[in-house]
């Protein structure tokens, strides 16, 4: 039976003062329920035990990787810059020897899920031993544990949480924000307060000030459901009681000027659901009618899916604190089911000018983001504003001339922006209203050292660069040296 969860990246002698890590990946399209998996061999770590308060936390989602480590959990993401996609677990207990040993990974039951032996002899790589390099699996689908499908990382520390770098420049999946369909600020797996204790309480409980201390509250997605759901998946169940009407409500800030602000609600509900904001119903699917506690929903939805656009709020949005009410409602007391789930969108006023063209995320000041002004004209950004919040766009202010020539390139660091370089690396400009959106980026990467940037200068396409190149070009020094021939 080949491997489904694999041994993908090992650091099993780093440098000095660095931890050593192990990643993991699951190589199909099956989640797997990996609590209280085990590590054993050179190193031993037990996986954490199942946890209803966050069952999320216990699937290794399809394609999904997992980081184990020597280093505290917290304290790797932070040094690293690990995707808040990729689980992190630490630390472990022993060593791995510099000379060689094995890993093995098991399930519950204690059933060998994938094993490795490793050696810095033979024809080992020889770049992975105390060079800072990690041995890489060339292939997910041949044998794990066979010394020839192993090569050493391109990059000194490796990628942990990332894709290897397979050379100067890796294409991916462009960053950029679409402003025409909106920026979230509210999604799936977001922490709800919920009330499932089968009670009435009138309508007091949709007001912005209302007192939900005594509610209970869990991640999304929120209910009782044994067939699939769309992601992020059940990760709160909540009490299913013959009932018809659950609560639920989320407190929300938005720092900007909500004036043009178009809110769009999608959701992943069964059965049918209304929603309040600040105390006033600004949409509803499947509830038609008076809305009352015995209320039934209008419609039986079988699985729930992912329904897109099922209001439009252009209304109601204040500066400062929010909060968003919904009522959930059954078709009848014996449904087996009910789910809750949903995201918000915000559409802002944008502008064409600048975009953001390429962004190096290392700290200090060799850490920037360029921009590219694709019009005739100069463009001073003196007065704009640059945020890594969508609901904070006045964040921080450009309070220097800082122009921009028509066709040209020009960079800021990081810390002239007081910005944080963290993961996902997040950059929205705003217009010196602090409201509409020049340009917006966010790109949930590994901090591993590399440049994400367009290619050609001001394209759509995006790639992962070996070389930051501010100022020129974005092309790696491997890349210019073949185009030179």
């Amino acid at each position: 039976l080949a491997e489904q969860v694999v041994v993908n990246e090992v650091m099993y002698n780093p440098r000095a003062g660095e931890p050593e890590w192990i990643e993991l990946a699951n190589i199909t399209a099956t989640p797997f329920d990996i609590a209280d998996w085990e590590l054993r061999g050179s190193v031993e770590m037990d996986f954490p035990a199942f946890d209803e308060a966050d069952a999320r936390a216990s699937f290794l989602g399809h394609w999904q990787k997992i980081i184990l480590t020597s280093l505290d959990a917290g304290e790797f993401r932070k040094q690293f810059g690990v995707p808040s996609s990729v689980k992190v677990f630490g630390p472990w207990t022993g060593n791995l020897p510099n000379e060689g040993g094995r890993i093995t990974i098991k399930d519950k039951n204690g059933v060998q899920m994938c094993t490795l032996g490793y050696n810095d002899r033979g024809r080992w790589p020889v770049a992975a031993d105390g060079t800072g390099h990690t041995i890489v699996l060339k292939d997910q689908n041949q044998s794990v544990d066979d010394w020839r499908n192993w090569t050493f990382s391109k990059r000194s520390g490796g990628t942990p949480g990332g894709d290897p770098v397979a050379g100067a420049e890796t294409p991916v999946e462009s960053p950029e924000v679409d402003l025409s369909s909106g920026i979230v600020i509210l999604d799936y797996g977001d922490r709800w307060k919920y009330n499932d204790q089968n009670r009435n309480l009138g309508t007091a409980w949709r007001k912005k000030d209302y007192n939900d201390s005594s509610w209970k509250s869990g991640r999304g997605l929120l209910g009782v459901e044994n067939a699939g759901l769309p992601e992020p998946g059940l990760n709160t169940e909540i009490n299913k009681g013959n009932q018809l009407t659950y609560y639920f409500r989320k407190e929300f800030t938005f720092n900007s000027d909500s004036e043009g602000v178009i809110l769009t609600i999608d959701q992943i509900v069964d059965d049918g659901a209304v929603y309040y904001l600040n105390g006033k119903e600004v949409g509803r699917s499947r509830v038609q009618g008076t809305v009352s506690f015995n209320k039934t929903s209008s419609a039986t939805v079988g699985d729930a899916v992912e329904e897109k656009g099922v209001a439009t709020i252009d209304s109601g949005l204040v500066r400062g604190k929010n909060v968003l009410a919904v009522e959930v409602h059954q078709t009848n007391r014996t449904s087996s089911d009910i789910v809750f789930g949903c995201r918000v969108r915000a559409s802002m006023p944008a502008s064409k000018g600048v975009v953001i063209n390429e962004i190096y995320p290392v700290s200090g000041n060799d850490g920037y983001i360029e921009f590219y002004n694709p019009t005739s004209e100069v463009i001073d950004l003196k007065g704009y504003y640059l945020s890594d919040d969508p609901s904070d766009l006045d964040k921080r202010k450009l309070t220097r001339t800082f122009r921009v020539q028509p066709k040209g390139l020009a960079k800021l660091s990081f810390t002239a922006a007081r910005l944080a370089v963290k993961s996902p690396v997040t950059v929205y400009v705003a217009e010196p209203d602090g409201e509409t959106v020049v340009t917006a980026v966010r790109a949930d990467i590994s901090l591993d050292g590399r440049a994400i940037g367009r290619k050609p200068t001001g394209a759509s396409e995006w790639y992962l660069f070996t070389d930051a190149t501010p100022g020129t070009a974005n092309m790696s020094r491997d890349s210019l040296g073949q185009a030179l021939g």
